[in-house]
């Protein structure tokens, strides 16, 4: 299986102390669109909670040390951004997350700050092997990313 990723993800920052992250795009359920469209007319927040137990987007504020190397990339915020927007006719959805720095960092151009990022991860739930000596046949939730980004602060 091939995944496609047509997310957009837009990072703004309002002022010094912040950032915003809005990631919008496509999402795929595993439930029938039909009874999708009834619980999301019936009770608008519905829609959200159905997205939530199986897709999450996380935000973390990274900093790098000065090991030059990836790996040297350590979080210092991380937030999950909630679902602020949806259309379920064409399955489009939009995500919103504010970051609040540890230290004030000017707005500038997109890189100009090398040393600081924003990684962007959307998971998703997917079922998995029982829990050893639980029930049997009990499965069990785990949480894979399926998608990740990093954004220049």
């Amino acid at each position: 299986m091939q995944y496609r990723n047509n997310h957009s993800d837009t990072l703004s920052r309002p002022d010094v102390d912040h950032a915003r992250i809005v990631v919008s795009g496509p999402l795929g359920f595993r439930f029938p669109s039909d009874v999708i469209s009834k619980r999301s007319a019936a009770d608008p927040s519905a829609l959200a909670e159905i997205i939530h137990a199986n897709h999450r987007f996380l935000a973390r504020l990274e900093r790098h040390d000065a090991i030059a190397t990836d790996l040297s990339w350590q979080t210092e915020v991380i937030t999950e951004l909630a679902v602020v927007g949806f259309d379920p006719a064409d399955g489009e959805f939009a995500w919103m997350g504010v970051l609040k720095l540890p230290t004030p960092i000017d707005p500038a151009r997109p890189g100009a700050v090398d040393n600081w990022r924003i990684t962007i991860e959307e998971r998703e739930a997917v079922e998995a092997d029982p829990v050893p000596f639980a029930k049997e046949g009990m499965l069990t939730k785990e949480w894979r990313i399926i998608y990740a980004d990093h954004l220049s602060l």
